[in-house]
């Protein structure tokens, strides 16, 4: 049995995959947000081929919103047009993007999704592999339902002991920023028995994900 991410891949492709090896995988889902989602939309556009999947792209308003200026207005037009024309049905604005992926039950165990934003990588804490991809990117899954990967090697981290009063699991997060920092721990997958919370912030130590084992509410759903 491999690493939690090995396997994940495994399964998806259907033959063993190891650390290191260059993938082409199909996603659950994309997503893209009001900042992110235009030029998605626009590179996606100059691809002219068909949208790969209406029901497994999520667009949602939640940077700019409400829009602030004519130009943050124009920016959601761009996206409600592109629904509109694809028929895309999964729009929302009622929250922040992240919180609404896992909410909405787009996210599980074992699932690949990536999205226009680098704090994708919350879903980790659900054990499903995300990531944050550039808009360019997204585009191409948007027509293609796929993308390429490269298998990360995992770092597993167990924390013992318990938190001091005033400190909670941000505060852990942000140490073991530090000591990535000072050890050089980049791009490689965390594996780490934790929340959302430190999933969310993986992008900042350079992490290529941060994932925890699903917990039984989780697996569940």
């Amino acid at each position: 049995m491999g690493t939690l991410t090995e396997e994940i891949f495994s399964r998806r492709l259907g033959r063993e995959v190891h650390a290191g090896e260059i993938v082409v995988a199909p996603v659950d889902y994309a997503m893209a947000h009001d900042v992110t989602g235009p030029l998605a939309i626009e590179a996606f556009r100059k691809l002219d081929v068909p949208l790969w999947d209406p029901e497994r792209v999520i667009m949602v308003f939640d940077h700019i919103l409400p829009a602030n200026t004519v130009a943050s207005a124009g920016l959601h037009k761009i996206v409600r047009d592109f629904a509109d024309e694809y028929g895309v049905t999964h729009v929302f604005q009622e929250g922040i993007c992240h919180q609404l992926m896992v909410e909405k039950g787009f996210i599980r165990p074992g699932g690949i999704v990536v999205g226009a934003d680098s704090h994708s990588t919350t879903y980790g804490a659900l054990g499903c592999f995300s990531a944050g991809f550039g808009s360019t990117d997204i585009a191409v899954t948007f027509a293609t339902g796929r993308t390429w990967f490269r298998i990360p090697e995992t770092i597993r981290i167990n924390l013992r002991g318990e938190l001091r009063q005033v400190t909670g699991d941000r505060h852990a997060r942000l140490a073991f920023c530090a000591c990535a920092a000072r050890h050089s721990l980049t791009s490689d997958p965390i594996m780490m028995m934790a929340a959302s919370t430190k999933n969310a912030m993986a992008m900042g130590s350079s992490r290529k994900m941060w994932k925890s084992p699903p917990e039984s509410t989780s697996e569940r759903r």
